[in-house]
């Protein structure tokens, strides 16, 4: 990942934290704006962005909620099939 997109994932992660939000669901969304990249698996989640399994679970798990809220643009993810691990 070239340094200007690491720039706006972090730019993303502290704009989540300054608002009362997860800084992971943060970087996750950052993930999503930048990237080209259709879908992302939960384990391509952790890799890209260097977090655990918990942090990714529980940001996850947030955004999903959130979304519900405000529509987020989850289908990235892999949202509902795919986040639990079966075939898009």
């Amino acid at each position: 990942m070239d340094k200007q997109k690491e720039i706006l994932i972090e730019q993303s992660a502290n704009l989540y934290k300054s608002i009362g939000y997860p800084r992971i669901a943060g970087k996750i969304m950052g993930l999503l704006y930048v990237s080209e990249q259709k879908h992302f698996t939960f384990q391509e989640l952790m890799d890209t962005l260097n977090i655990s399994k918990g942090a990714t679970s529980t940001a996850l798990n947030f955004l999903i909620i959130f979304q519900k809220r405000v529509q987020l643009p989850l289908y990235k993810i892999g949202y509902g099939l795919c986040l639990y691990g079966k075939n898009c």
